[in-house]
């Protein structure tokens, strides 16, 4: 349980608001190509990367 992220969690969802944000890097001056957007999952833990079930298929 996360006393930070459980209270934006649960905003977002009684908001029906979007649990991924997408990020803009700001540009810099050194580069020439324009900055891709960026999918951050914030919630995501390190075992949700796992998919136990989608290997009893």
């Amino acid at each position: 349980w996360d006393k930070v992220l459980a209270p934006d969690l649960f905003n977002r969802l009684r908001q029906d608001l979007p649990l991924i944000d997408e990020v803009t890097p700001s540009p810099s001056a050194s580069s020439s190509a324009s900055p891709t957007p960026t999918m951050v999952d914030k919630f995501k833990t390190r075992t949700a990367d796992e998919n136990p079930c989608g290997a009893l298929k």
